[in-house]
């Protein structure tokens, strides 16, 4: 058994065999091969002298398996490979009391039986005998039970894991408060490395990991962790044998990624209980601050300035998380300052330092043959690596413009740096914006102003730089896009495309979509005022194509529809005209959206215009409608009207918009007598006819059909026959030519209404005209 005796238990162990789980499957799954293949030499060359020490410190790591193991090895081998001198040892052992140890004996002794005969050897009568069977218990005498199916089969029963005795004892020493006994008995399990295949071989490992009395063993602590995190995720604090605080220090020492991954669990609500508190976590994620911290400084040792900023940004995505959403701004570092806060200082001021080298790299890289360019590759790529400032945003700003202007050229002689000339573009103009948008880029560009001529210079001055910045940086862009819009229209938005895709202010895109039309719109509208609708209709379309949804381009569309409705319906006397002409209205109107009209005057006089017509449209169809088409159409008439009224108040006082005053009152007086002839009940009846009367504009004809209204309802109240006596004689007396048409109607119902209220008694509201004594015709 060579050197056992002097490498301790620890030499011991390592001759288990580690290549399978061992907690659940117990002793007979488990392959003792390194074990069996010591005692096979041991049994045939044993050292006499540490024959006592090297039993009982295998006996220390196996336990009672021991006698097993050996009645195994002992019967499989011959009488010549078994030395007489290792027999004797073997029956001069002394078994421990334990029912166990006893039985372990017996089956060893029984199982060397031959070995022992051949060495003229006897046995112990002890050793060979059966333990005397206990008396059994007397039985009950038991109520006979009813066969409820077929007998279930006994349950498999499990042999005790081989490490439990090694478990025992480390209890016990951890109960009397001996820590380092207990890691002494838990070590030899580290090396076995399937021990953390199985949920207790992995518990078993981990507490030994922990319990190391000099350092505890991170790397076995990891390793234990991951297979936690594996099988239960976020929960894994709930399965930790030894809590949460040892592995989440060890995956700090050692795992950052698993750190992370596990300090996640921590994020669920409510926090484990085993869960460190605030203070802990904070110290116990500077570690792998302070880790970014010094790779970040070695690497701006080494002139990596690049790769420092990389390790500077995974300090600060940590410090982030670390940083109290209720605490004050850090302004400086006191005796009493926590380490998170000291890291993110230092972290601050060390990526100053570094953008600064950073910048300067930069800038000597577009030195080239002794000239300085507006920019190089390698210097677009390192202000790049800087976080966002202005300053730098400039640089890039000016790099990318430069770079699309060189690529402009070939693109236009059609080479394949088009699609590079676009993302340079692209990316200028987005640069250009952040610049644009940042007050202290211009503040600062105002104090360098100053100390550069020596004199103050009024903060007008560089507003009036920054109010034209958008439009100078447009102005290519339009100019190429006006310049190929009829000839080359997708270049032609592509360059369109730059300017509303920039991120500048939408007030200053606006601007530049108006210019590029403006000409367009103002030769449109000459032809309108000549008539030649047709030509204005066609100067538009190709301007419409390369910017479909510009406002002013639909207005004016807008307005020579609108200018040619107006047209047909009063000169040239077309109404049938109407509809083509009012669908291609609706359609800009669409496009156009909602919002449009809250956002320009102009053109929510026009959509009020449309809303007009499109009411007069739905006008024409009243007189071919059945009554409950006719109210559907009525009702949409005043919406209309209404919605026309609401986008331009002072349309109603236009000229040949003026029916927009009669036209809702005479709307609802109509729906007032279809509701009431197609019993629509009496309530939606006095509804129309109070919105009727409350417009200052009621038309004799609108009187007329109130009265018809209020004489059809089901149950009339004597105001309401009072009410239709002083419509009628109001249209009566009005010397109008309309009124005048109305005047057969006005008798007939005069005639209705006085034998009506003679009927039930009602006193009259005044003389009844000679007309209303004849006969009523209804």
């Amino acid at each position: 058994m060579d050197g056992i005796a002097e490498n301790s238990a620890q030499d011991a162990a390592r001759l288990l065999d580690a290549q399978t789980p061992g907690w659940e499957r117990g002793l007979s799954a488990l392959n003792f091969e390194l074990l069996r293949k010591a005692l096979r030499r041991w049994a045939g060359d044993p050292d006499l002298e540490t024959f006592d020490v090297c039993w009982g410190r295998l006996y220390g790591v196996v336990g009672t398996a021991l006698y097993g193991q050996l009645a195994y090895v002992l019967g499989n081998m011959t009488s010549s490979q078994v030395t007489l001198e290792f027999c004797r040892r073997i029956l001069a052992h002394e078994p421990g009391p334990s029912a166990e140890d006893q039985d372990g004996y017996r089956r060893m002794i029984t199982a060397m039986q031959t070995v022992l005969r051949a060495h003229n050897l006897t046995a112990p009568t002890q050793a060979t005998q059966q333990p005397p069977p206990t008396a059994p218990r007397p039985a009950r005498t038991a109520r006979p039970q009813r066969s409820t199916g077929p007998e279930r089969p006994a349950q498999p029963t499990h042999p005790a894991h081989p490490s439990l005795p090694l478990l025992r004892r480390a209890v016990q020493s951890l109960a009397h408060g001996d820590r380092i006994t207990a890691a002494d008995t838990l070590r030899p399990l580290l090396a076995d490395p399937d021990l953390a295949g199985d949920g207790i071989g992995n518990a078993v490992r981990l507490v030994a990991a922990v319990l190391e009395p000099d350092e505890p063993d991170d790397e076995a602590t990891v390793r234990a962790a991951r297979e936690l995190l594996d099988r239960h995720r976020l929960r894994w604090p709930e399965y930790s044998p030894v809590g949460a605080e040892p592995i989440l220090a060890a995956a700090s020492r050692t795992d950052f990624k698993l750190f992370a991954d596990l300090a996640a669990a921590g994020e669920r609500r409510p926090a484990p209980h085993s869960w460190p508190d605030r203070e802990t976590l904070r110290r116990l994620w500077s570690r792998p601050v302070r880790a970014h911290v010094a790779e970040a400084l070695h690497h701006a040792s080494e002139g990596y300035t690049a790769d420092a900023l990389d390790a500077l940004d995974a300090a600060t995505a940590i410090l982030d998380r670390l940083r109290d959403p209720y605490a004050a701004p850090l302004d400086g570092l006191t005796d009493q300052t926590e380490p998170a806060a000291a890291l993110e200082e230092f972290t601050t001021r060390l990526r100053s330092h570094l953008t600064e080298r950073l910048a300067a790299e930069a800038y000597a890289r577009l030195e080239k043959d002794g000239e300085t360019h507006p920019w190089s590759a390698e210097s677009v790529r390192l202000w790049e690596l800087i976080d966002d400032s202005p300053a730098h945003s400039h640089h890039l700003a000016v790099a990318h413009h430069a770079r699309a202007y060189e690529l402009q050229g070939s693109a236009l002689a059609g080479t394949q740096s088009a699609t590079r000339a676009r993302t340079e573009w692209t990316e200028a103009l987005r640069h250009w914006a952040a610049v644009h948008g940042d007050d202290a880029y211009w503040q600062e560009l105002h104090r360098r102003l100053e100390a550069a001529t020596g004199t103050s210079v009024p903060v007008a001055v560089v507003d009036a730089v920054r109010g034209r910045l958008p439009r100078d940086l447009f102005e290519p862009h339009i100019a190429l896009a006006a310049r190929m819009h009829a000839t080359d229209p997708r270049h032609a938005r592509e360059h369109l495309a730059f300017v509303t895709s920039s991120g500048f202010p939408a007030r200053d895109i606006a601007a530049a979509r108006k210019a590029l039309v403006r000409e367009a719109v103002e030769a449109a509208l000459a032809a309108v005022q000549q008539q030649e609708y047709a030509a204005a209709s066609a100067g538009l379309q190709p301007w419409l194509r390369l910017d479909p949804d510009n406002p002013d381009l639909l207005r004016t569309a807008l307005i020579v529809l609108r200018h040619q409705v107006e047209t047909e319906w009063f000169d040239a006397r077309r109404p049938h005209q109407l509809v083509p002409l009012l669908t291609k209205m609706q359609g800009i109107e669409k496009r156009l959206g909602p919002e449009a009209a809250g956002q320009d005057r102009e053109l929510a006089g026009e959509l009020a215009r449309l809303a007009f017509w499109r009411a007069v449209e739905l006008h024409q169809r009243l007189a071919r409608a059945s009554r409950a088409e006719a109210l559907l159409l009525v009702n949409q008439i005043t919406h209309l009207a209404d919605q026309a009224v609401e986008l331009d108040p002072n349309l109603p006082l236009v000229g040949m918009y003026r029916e927009l005053e009669t036209f809702a009152p005479r709307m609802h007086a109509l729906a007032a007598r279809l509701t009431a002839a197609m019993w629509g009940g009496d309530s939606a009846v006095r509804r129309y006819v109070e919105l009727a009367e409350a417009s200052e504009h009621l038309e004799p004809v609108s009187m007329c059909h109130l009265v018809s209204a209020l004489l059809d309802l089901d149950r009339p109240e004597p105001e309401d026959w009072t009410r239709a006596w002083w419509l009628l004689m109001e249209v009566r007396e009005d010397p109008s030519e309309e009124a005048q048409r109305c005047r057969d109607e006005v008798t007939r119902f005069g005639c209705i209404l006085r034998s009506r209220m003679v009927a039930a008694g009602r006193l009259l509201p005044g003389p009844t005209p000679p007309e209303w004594l004849s006969r009523p015709n209804r």
